[in-house]
């Protein structure tokens, strides 16, 4: 097992998601750029505020669907 798997492994025992990790190439294969500016376009992409709220409502709609109680219900 490589580093990078390693380290995945370590996180993912940890309870982080990990099976769908950005990279700068996900920049680069498409447009020219340093690996500076795609670090800064990939992070912000994956942070900004849209997709955190999309995220934590699909979260919110998959507990809803499997029955499961909000804590703050209880």
């Amino acid at each position: 097992m490589d580093e990078l798997e390693k380290a995945k492994e370590v996180l993912k025992s940890n309870g982080y998601i990990v099976n769908s990790l950005w990279h700068i190439d996900d920049v680069k294969v498409n447009f020219e750029c340093t690996d500076a500016e795609a670090y800064q376009i990939v992070s912000g992409c994956a942070s900004d505020d849209y997709h955190m709220q999309s995220i934590n409502e699909s979260i919110e709609e998959a507990c809803e669907d499997k029955g499961l109680i909000r804590i703050n219900d209880l």
